[in-house]
């Protein structure tokens, strides 16, 4: 028995089904005017249209269910509150990182770690896919440091955010390679001198069709493995907010 066979019977983190009852409401959302600073992150499955066509809707429901909530259980383990899951990609934030109460470089670290977490935990997840049958996945991450506005959904417990630092996280995650993590300059120019990662340019976004771009990184490090369990909820994991 591995070490990824013993998780096998733990239950993992469940979406809440949140689709109205009779009729969805007139309005979707309604902008409180909040603005704040947030780390916000994407990771999405590579090529699972080509994969999900090929396993039937049984098979590809489990598929997309064991990577969605091993991935949503990292990052709330770091602290993340998840936004929404749109088809095979998860969007969560780090609310930490905009607490006047929290070091910003812990928080900040936490958000890091999470991404390399997740990296990490692909054998796991496919140990998990190969023992239901399942074909292994691949996936990519993306982060960025910004502004947003703060919306209240009508569908949903959970406050939505947009801006374009959601918008450019979503549209980056496509330039990390398979199982990379990429990063974008606001949060690169915060997180640049951080201990036990490295950071290597990786290209740059066209913004729009007068040349403005916005460049990206790609983010390595290496993470706690005791914390690579992508089917267990623990406490708020974290390497300098544990020091």
């Amino acid at each position: 028995m591995t070490q990824y066979d013993a998780l096998s019977d733990l239950p993992m983190v469940s979406f809440q089904d949140e689709r109205a009852e009779s009729s969805y409401p007139s309005c979707v959302v309604s902008f409180s005017g909040k603005q704040q600073e947030c780390c916000v992150c994407c990771i999405d499955i590579v090529g699972s249209t080509k994969v999900a066509a090929g396993l039937g809707d049984k098979n590809a429901g489990r598929y997309y269910e064991i990577f969605l909530n091993s991935v949503a259980t990292i990052a709330s383990n770091f602290g993340a509150i998840i936004i929404k899951n749109v088809g095979d990609s998860l969007l969560y934030y780090f609310p930490r990182v905009s607490d006047p109460h929290v070091d910003k470089r812990v928080a900040l670290d936490d958000a890091l770690q999470s991404s390399v977490v997740m990296a990490d935990a692909r054998a796991a997840i496919n140990a998990r896919m190969a023992k239901e049958g399942l074909p292994p996945v691949s996936y990519r991450i993306s982060s960025d440091y910004g502004s947003v506005y703060v919306a209240k959904s009508f569908t949903s417990n959970i406050e939505d955010l947009f801006g374009s630092t959601m918008n450019l996280c979503a549209k980056l995650n496509s330039r990390a390679r398979p199982n990379g993590i990429v990063i974008g300059k606001c949060l690169y120019d915060i997180v640049s001198g951080f201990e036990g990662y490295s950071f290597v340019e990786a290209g740059e976004y066209a913004l729009d069709a007068s040349g403005q771009a916005y460049r990206f990184y790609e983010l390595q490090g290496k993470s706690d493995t005791k914390a690579i369990n992508p089917f267990r909820r623990t406490g708020r994991l974290g390497r300098m907010s544990a020091a």
